[in-house]
């Protein structure tokens, strides 16, 4: 987990502070060492692909599941 904290000179000269942090003095932000595998895998759910076969998933399969459930 890596820590990022900006400090209150930098805040203050930085355009999009009123959008991130109206009220604090600094931005404080957390990361993950698995980040950029979270930001490939939602991308890769978001592609036209993996929706096509997001259709064909809830049109074959869930429907099967969901009648076996008492």
């Amino acid at each position: 987990m890596k820590l990022h904290r900006a400090f209150q000179v930098d805040c203050r000269a930085c355009l999009f502070k009123a959008s991130w942090v109206p009220k604090a003095d600094y931005k404080q932000l957390m990361r993950s060492a698995f980040d950029d595998a979270y930001r490939r895998a939602c991308h890769r759910q978001r592609s036209p692909q993996a929706q096509d076969l997001r259709r064909i998933l809830l049109r074959t399969i869930k429907p099967v599941f969901g009648s076996l459930r008492p």
